[in-house]
């Protein structure tokens, strides 16, 4: 999910913005798209944690959102997130032994 997510989001991304240009439905389409597909590789990040993580850390939604837009900012929310996402895997882990 961690990296799939990012792989799919990516070039969905692109391809769509190619393709936006005009008025048809397929341009209308792609502009959908695109625009939907920027919102979510932009919250990627707590995205990831709401879907998996009982209780999602706010902070990490507050960082995700305001400082986001920079990558230094993105970058420190998706490491967040990934040391979320392992943090509940060791938990689940001592859970089920």
């Amino acid at each position: 999910m961690r990296v799939f997510g990012l792989a799919v989001l990516i070039p969905t991304c692109v391809v769509s913005y190619l393709i936006c240009t005009g008025d048809s439905a397929i341009a209308l389409a792609a502009s959908f798209l695109f625009y939907l597909s920027t919102v979510l590789l932009y919250m990627y990040p707590s995205v990831c944690v709401a879907l998996l993580h009982p209780n999602p850390p706010r902070a990490l939604l507050k960082v995700n959102l305001f400082a986001g837009w920079t990558v230094f900012g993105w970058f420190k929310a998706y490491r967040w997130a990934l040391a979320e996402l392992r943090q509940h895997d060791a938990n689940a882990l001592k859970r089920r032994d």
